[in-house]
């Protein structure tokens, strides 16, 4: 079976996405904008000056950007920005700035009970954790807000706990100020700790913010009457006040200036009723905690003495028969009185469920929403058309797709019953109609959020599942992949975890470096079929790398990066990003801990842009027509007890395959094949299909370019030693099929050669010459290049030095304020780019690094800020 590469053009040619920047392939940022300017000699002298350099280089060297980008749109007014979203999980202490507190503000305004937004345990529950990530948070009895002011005008004072403080919150009561204390729900109860407490003449005045104005900061106090305990009698000695929520506390803006990082809240203000002849000083303050380890001893047998017991953290459930006054909090007698002696929590907060990293950041606990809450949907629906009218966003980037309420997030040792709140009726958080019931509000929530905005770059992140690996603790029911790939709600898919530095790893079952991996990535092949385009985050990490690596390795490491990327690549559908381990520091520059030098902006240095620079035209979507090569098979993760793993479901060249869960599913062909297969080598094991059948215990994995191909070299599974398959002493060479030149790390051409030697986990591109290419150079879609802009004049052209004086080329009747790219003719490498061009541009006939360019023909393309373009070519002979 073959395709030709005219029915490539024609496919790729649709308007399903922009348009790469890189002739052969797509490339996106994720966390990208570089906001230091670099110190590394070499990159200055390569243009890269300031951080804005940084930033504009980054603009005109990728596709699109998701959680980044606005900044992007001064240098490339179109470019394709996305914002970042977390719709599945909203976080439960209310304080991450941006999108939990607007979601609020708009489900106040429209009359909107915030609670209902989530899902809630309906008994307590015991989570299989053993730890507790961050205890800076509300649910660990940590105020979110903490504080005092000295004046009426004071910047205030931030007390951050845990204490000791030794602090004088009263000092300034005379002239205005006040202690403060909030959390990010409404709270009852607080225990003081003093270093000092105060005289028996003095008393305490607590008021609660009991009106806001339409921007949500306080308007007015009102005492809080409704104290029903208080064992530190006044601030005289340790303990702990409680009191009934009033009816009208209001959610508000930080009172105190200077508290940056805590702005939304329930807030109290404490002041002395009547003065104190000896102030007390504050050293701490809790309150309540609401998750906690617990002791566990089996069903039925909670807390008893029967050996051993089992440590878990305990998630409390909230049961309305308990709330006996219906008032949304259970007061002391109601707590002493419980109906339902398994649902302790307080507040119906305490019961929301939380993703099991429970408190993974400071003061932020993500918990899951009620997806199928019509209100939580229209007040999403709102604060997204707003704020992407607003900001100029082109659509979204929906981080951890599919974070669902499998087991793989939520480990449930006991309990587990979830709350009748329309989703399902007194179903556990596990069982399928509510992993359906939430995967399909969380989808339709998307969709209305697309649909009202118009856009066309809705997009998710499957880093936690690939919704076609079936894997009974990660998708453990196959309608779920169905219904999402099949609903038209996302335009793309970020892919974490596909493409790895896999002689640098460890694992061959998650780093899909090795074939067992990447012969499962086909669902690449899946979206595409479905107009889906795959943003692949690659990754470099540091086995091998361990610091201080060499220059030599970190360019072997991106090659085979990019060759495995290639193997894979659709045209305008797939884009790459390599980030090194996690994009968390993708905005700083280089360190020798995760580079081999410092210095450099991380996404330079990562991108290998001088090899994608080089044009290696479109996948041709046939095997070679000389010689005998069998098309790379696919196979799927069918089962967690690898019985079944490895079944092979189709191949390369299929247009369908067989997946024996998922049914048939529809392909794009890629075409890869093997090059050459070793039945048995060093360092490597015999892996067998169901069937008995072995795979090779090492391929040689290739893939033909209309205008070059691409090769990498890999084991089966995981090698049984990393350094030595990689190492100088294992190496094989490989024919090619016809003769080509290989593409350096820096973008130039080797000679021109007939086989390649490779390491183990080594890839390669090769250029095909110029002289052999049955089609002119072209971009994948041939309307690129049509010239829109056709009054530009160059001169002298050809410059030959014997006849000027003068080293310039000068370019005149340039539309102000347009882009030009130079690029050889002969290797397809980017020359020479310049941004912002006057009218009329003199060009010295140096390349990036300065160094006067070659004789030869070149080929230039100019940009103007409504995307019109205009091409020709230059001659310079030396």
């Amino acid at each position: 079976m073959s395709f030709s590469v005219s029915s490539w053009i024609l496919l790729f040619s649709l308007p399903i996405c922009a348009q790469q920047t890189y002739p052969s392939a797509g490339s996106f940022w994720v966390g990208g904008a570089g906001n230091f300017a670099p110190t590394d000699s070499l990159t200055i002298a390569q243009g890269l000056r300031t951080y804005q350099d940084v930033v504009r280089w980054e603009a005109t060297h990728a596709d699109f950007a998701a959680w980044t980008g606005l900044q992007y749109k001064q240098y490339v007014p179109n470019f394709v920005a996305l914002d970042y979203m977390y719709t599945g999980q909203v976080n439960e202490d209310g304080f991450f700035l941006g999108y939990e507190p607007k979601l609020r503000e708009i489900a106040i305004d429209n009359g909107h009970n915030y609670e209902d937004f989530f899902l809630h345990y309906q008994q307590d529950t015991w989570l299989n954790l053993t730890t507790v990530y961050e205890n800076q948070a509300a649910w660990a009895g940590i105020p979110v807000g903490i504080g005092y002011t000295r004046s009426t005008n004071d910047t205030g004072v931030t007390l951050v706990p845990p204490g000791p403080w030794n602090a004088d919150v009263f000092s300034g009561t005379g002239n205005g100020g006040y202690f403060y204390l909030a959390d990010p729900e409404k709270f009852a109860e607080a225990t003081f700790f003093f270093q000092r407490g105060g005289s028996n003449d003095g008393t305490i005045k607590i008021q609660y913010a009991s009106a806001v104005d339409n921007y949500f900061n306080i308007t007015a106090w009102s005492d809080l009457t409704s104290i029903t305990s208080d064992s530190t009698h006044n601030f005289t000695q340790n303990g702990r006040i409680g009191w009934t929520p009033p009816a009208d506390w209001k959610w508000a803006y930080n009172p105190v200036p200077n508290k940056t990082s805590q702005r939304y809240a329930y807030w109290l203000r404490v002041s002395p009723g009547q003065s104190y002849r000896q102030r007390p000083l504050v050293n701490n303050v809790q309150t309540r905690t609401w998750y906690h380890l617990s002791l566990y001893f089996g069903s039925g047998m909670r807390m008893s003495m029967m050996p051993p017991p089992n440590i878990y953290v305990k998630s409390l459930g909230w049961d309305s028969l308990n709330d006996l006054n219906h008032d949304g909090y259970l007061e002391d007698n109601e707590y002493a009185n419980l109906l339902d002696h398994n649902a302790t929590a307080r507040f119906r907060y305490e019961a929301r469920i939380p993703w099991n990293s429970i408190g993974n950041e400071p003061n932020r606990t993500d918990c899951f929403v009620n997806t199928a809450n019509l209100h939580y949907r229209q007040d999403v629906v709102q604060n997204y058309t707003w704020w992407w009218a607003y900001s100029g966003y082109n659509g979204g980037y929906n981080d951890n797709f599919w974070v669902n309420v499998s087991n793989q997030v939520i480990q449930v040792r006991d309990g587990g019953l979830l709350a009748n709140e329309g989703l399902v009726t007194n179903g556990h958080i596990q069982d399928e109609a509510t992993n359906l019931a939430y995967n399909a509000g969380f989808n339709e929530t998307l969709l209305a959020v697309k649909n009202a905005t118009s856009t066309h770059w809705m997009g998710t992140n499957i880093y936690f599942i690939n919704p076609y690996d079936y894997q009974a603790n990660n998708v453990p029911f196959p309608q779920l992949a169905q219904q999402t790939v099949n609903l038209g709600v996302y335009d793309w898919y970020i892919l974490e975890g596909t493409i790895y530095d896999s002689w640098s790893m460890v694992d061959a079952e998650t780093f899909f470096g090795p074939f067992s991996g990447l012969s499962r990535i086909w669902h690449i092949a899946a979206f595409a079929k479905a107009g889906k385009k795959s943003a692949i985050m690659t990754r470099v990490g540091s086995n091998l790398l361990t610091p201080p690596s060499t220059q030599r390795i970190w360019e072997r490491s991106q090659m085979g990066i990019l060759a495995e990327y290639y193997l894979y690549h659709f045209p305008n559908l797939t884009s790459l990003q390599t980030i090194y381990e996690n994009n968390s520091n993708i905005t700083a520059l280089t360190t020798t801990s995760n580079y081999y030098k410092a210095g450099v902006p991380a996404n330079y240095a990562y991108q290998p842009h001088d090899m994608i620079a080089v044009d290696i035209g479109i996948p041709t979507g046939m095997l070679p027509q000389h010689g005998v090569y069998s098309p790379m098979p696919y196979t799927a993760l069918v089962d967690s007890t690898a019985l079944r793993n490895n079944t092979v479901i189709g191949n390369s060249i299929s247009t369908s395959l067989n997946h024996p869960v998922y049914g048939s599913i529809p392909v794009l062909p890629t075409a890869t094949y093997y090059l050459d297969t070793i039945v048995s080598a060093p360092y490597t094991t015999i892996v067998h299909d169901p069937h008995g059948h072995p795979f090779p215990a090492e391929v040689v994995l290739a893939r033909q370019y209309s205008k070059g191909m691409v090769v990498f070299r890999t084991s089966f599974s995981a090698p049984t030693n990393y350094l030595s398959y990689s190492s100088d002493a294992n190496v094989i060479t490989v024919s090619l099929p016809g003769s080509y030149q290989r593409v350096n790390f820096d973008g130039t051409l080797g000679p021109l050669t007939n086989h390649v030697t490779l390491h183990g986990f080594e890839g390669a591109v090769f250029k095909t010459p110029v002289s052999n290419l049955t089609e002119p150079i072209t971009s994948v879609n041939n309307s690129t290049w049509k010239d829109t802009v056709v009054n530009i004049l160059v001169y002298p052209n050809p410059w030959i030095s014997a006849e000027n004086i003068q080293t310039q080329m000068t370019f005149t009747h340039l539309p102000t304020g347009s882009s030009m790219k130079i690029y050889s003719t002969s290797s397809g490498r980017l020359i020479k780019t310049f941004y912002e061009l006057p009218e009329t541009l003199h060009w010295d006939l140096t390349d990036e690094a300065g160094e006067n360019i070659a004789s030869g023909i070149y080929f230039y393309m100019i940009t103007d800020r409504k995307n019109n373009a205009s091409h020709g070519k230059i001659c310079v002979i030396r």
